[in-house]
Order: C-alpha cells, then structure tokens, then sequence
C-alpha cells in the first residue's frame, strides 16, 4: 500500500464532488496533498414519456450496458423495483462495474478485461454475435456513439437510456485564485469534458494551467492535452481507476525526479 511516494506534491483532483473521496483518501495515504476541484458537475435529467417508457419496459432487452458510475446510480434512482433477472448486464469501468455491484448486489455479466473502455468492451466474444438483439446503454446525455454505432453494424437494435446531464461547473474569481496559489504540482484528468472545462474556466490564467503537468486515464486524453496545448503533455495511467491513477501519479514523481538527477 502507498507510504510516501507523493511526500511533498499537490494534486488536483478534478472529479465530480461525488466521486473524489476516494482517491482523495489514496493520494492523502501516499503523503501527498489532495486539493478537490471538480471540474465537471453531474445533474439528474428529468424523465420524460420515452425514457419512462424505456424504464417499464427493461424485462425486453437482451442486454443492458452501462457507461459510468453515475449511469448506475441515475438508473437506480428511477427505477421502481431492481434489474428483471432475466436481464444481462455489462459495465464500462472498473469502478461502473464496483458501483454496479454495490447498488445491485450482483456483478455485471459482462467486463472487459484489461484496458476498461468501450473499445475492450466490443471485443468480447459476447457482443461480436449480437444481431437482433435489443440492447440498451445508459449513458449521460450525449457522449461517444462508437458503442451504438458499432453493435449496430453488427445487427443488434440499441436504444439509449440518457439518465443524466454533464455541466461545466461555475468558479468564482476568489477560488481560483486560491487554487493557483496552493501551489499545485500535477492535475488528475479523467474525462475529456472535464479537461475541456478546466481550460475554460482558466482561460484567463492559460499560462498557469497548461504549464500543469497531467495524469490521466486514458491515451486518448493524452492527445487531447497535447492538442490544447499543455506543455509537459500528460502521462496514461494502465487503466481507469483510482488505484491506477494513484500508480501513474508515482511514477510520474519518480520520472520528475529523475529528470532533476
């Protein structure tokens, strides 16, 4: 378990305020200095007659794939009695397929293995002969179509269960203020909306936040960090997970202090 490794760093954790607690804890473990900004806010949608409709009508679907945490959570609070039995279920994620697990004390039927992203998910064996068959993903509102797009291709009949909205959060001028004067060492990414948001809400301080080195879940952020323009591009962690993250943050302060020697 984590002892010292981060001694001395502070670490921006840009999570939703619902999800930060743990990796909050990890950092703080590691002796490093956790400073909670959120830089993406999350808000229940209202349920209108098709997604009502979509909720009375689970036992029909074949299987059902959830996106995120907070696409379980939002399902959950809709629903009126737990997943038919009947029905399979599939996570995205390490910690969807946690949440998946403590909200509906089951586990999923389906995970990829490895690298947690939709790309794993569609080459399990399971979803490469899913033609006819109706599918539901629950997702927030709007996001990637490859899941859809490609379960499509292979003949299944995917319906969309859009159970939550993603905002850019507001930041009042004293509090950005403070956090740029915290001293922050290093800035955990892990969604490019909550990227997108930090660069807006610090538009006016742009030589302070892409001069910010980055961790993040995933290759396809470290792309997006360098086409925005952040200076010391970002390091992947292995997958997308606090413990993950907590391991990319170390070996980006060992690689720091090696460069120093």
């Amino acid at each position: 378990m984590p002892g010292n490794e981060l001694t001395g760093i502070k670490v921006l954790i840009t999570r939703p305020q619902q999800q930060a607690q743990a990796l909050t804890d990890l950092i703080r473990q590691a002796g490093g200095e956790p400073v909670v900004f959120p830089a993406l806010a999350i808000h229940a949608l209202p349920v209108g007659a098709g997604l009502q409709t979509t909720l009375d009508k689970l036992s029909r679907y074949h299987l059902i794939i959830f996106i995120s945490p907070n696409a379980v959570r939002h399902l959950r609070l809709l629903l009126q009695q737990p997943l038919p039995a009947s029905l399979k279920a599939a996570c995205v994620g390490a910690g969807t397929t946690r949440t998946f697990h403590e909200t509906f004390a089951r586990w999923p039927d389906l995970q990829p293995e490895g690298h947690f992203d939709s790309e794993a998910l569609l080459e399990l064996e399971a979803l490469k002969t899913v033609a006819g068959k109706p599918i539901l993903i629950v997702r927030g509102e709007g996001g990637r179509e490859l899941l859809a797009d490609t379960l499509r291709q292979r003949g299944a009949n995917v319906d969309y269960a859009e159970v939550y909205r993603r905002d850019c959060p507001p930041l009042r001028p004293a509090e950005q203020k403070a956090i740029i004067a915290a001293g922050i060492d290093v800035i955990s990414i892990t969604s490019g909306e909550a990227l997108r948001n930090l660069t807006r809400l610090f538009q006016a301080d742009a030589d302070w936040l892409l001069d910010r080195p980055l961790v993040v879940v995933n290759n396809r952020l470290v792309e997006l960090a360098r086409q925005l323009g952040f200076k010391w591009g970002a390091v992947a962690a292995s997958q997308a997970s606090d413990v993950a993250l907590l391991e990319a943050l170390i070996q980006w302060r060992r690689t720091r202090e090696d460069t120093k020697t």
